[in-house]
């Protein structure tokens, strides 16, 4: 497959194919995804061996942030899209438990930018601090691991970077929604607390 070169825009890839660009837009309405073209995906053989690493797709990875008037927390999610296939190859939610690791490079006489399942981050290197590697393994409790690589490095980090950004939002956002958990149920049990003081209190006075 050959490669194409891109640089990073508002919302994603600029060398985005626009049918494939149209085609994402089409299906997250009052959203503006950010969308990087030009990746593949690689996981478990589907029909064969799952142990076996294949090729599942190429075409764009997105992030889609929820709708501002709805008033959600946290609903972020990670797609992959094929450019023949109108429905997701890969749809994840976006949360602290999402791993996105860098992968090493290729070894000389390999196949360029493919990323290796069973590899590891780099030691000493997080993902908000890689710029180099352009593919990387992604893994969730359950699922995975699937492989990601891009054609543009450019494209690889703004993607690394877009994505642990979310994270930490969505991180943020649950531990808000438990802190306000808590604050509720404190309320809840000072106000039967009191219900039952006052209660007690009504019986002495009869």
């Amino acid at each position: 497959l050959g490669r194409r070169s891109s640089s990073g825009s508002a919302c994603g890839s600029r060398t985005l194919p626009e049918a494939l660009r149209a085609q994402v837009n089409e299906r997250h309405p009052g959203t503006c995804p950010l969308i990087y073209g030009g990746i593949e995906l690689y996981g478990a053989d589907p029909h064969g061996d799952p142990d076996s690493e294949v090729l599942l797709g190429r075409g764009a990875v997105a992030l889609i942030d929820p709708p501002q008037e709805s008033g959600r927390l946290g609903s972020y999610e990670l797609l992959v899209y094929d450019e023949g296939l109108p429905a997701p190859l890969l749809r994840l939610p976006i949360g602290p438990r999402l791993r996105l690791d860098a992968q090493r490079e290729a070894a000389p006489g390999t196949c360029s930018g493919r990323p290796s399942l069973a590899g590891g981050r780099r030691r000493g290197s997080s993902i908000a601090e890689v710029s180099g590697p352009t593919s990387f393994r992604l893994v969730v409790p359950g699922g995975g691991p699937w492989g990601l690589s891009f054609d543009s490095e450019v494209d690889a980090a703004g993607f690394a970077r877009d994505l642990a950004v979310r994270q930490r939002l969505v991180a943020m956002s649950l531990k808000t929604s438990r802190g306000w958990r808590t604050v509720e149920e404190l309320q809840d049990e000072l106000s039967t607390m009191r219900r039952r003081g006052f209660f007690a209190t009504m019986r002495r006075l009869l």
